[in-house]
């Protein structure tokens, strides 16, 4: 079942890695730590914890949704 239409991906990939990059870091109270929108945080929306790439639903997911 097709949630998202993947005919947008590249561009929704462009704009959410520029906003990714454009934050930096923020408080976070719960961890009580500086949490760093960093390379691998980025790296993550694509790849799973083993390197492989994820599928282009789950990284459209990913983008959307962040």
């Amino acid at each position: 079942m097709d949630y998202f239409d993947l005919s947008n991906y590249s561009e929704l990939r462009v704009k959410t890695e520029a906003y990714y990059r454009s934050i930096g870091s923020v408080d976070c109270k719960a961890l009580k730590a500086k949490v760093n929108f960093n390379a691998e945080g980025l790296h993550h929306f694509k790849y799973n914890g083993s390197g492989k790439e994820r599928g282009k639903q789950s990284q459209y997911n990913k983008f959307f949704l962040f």
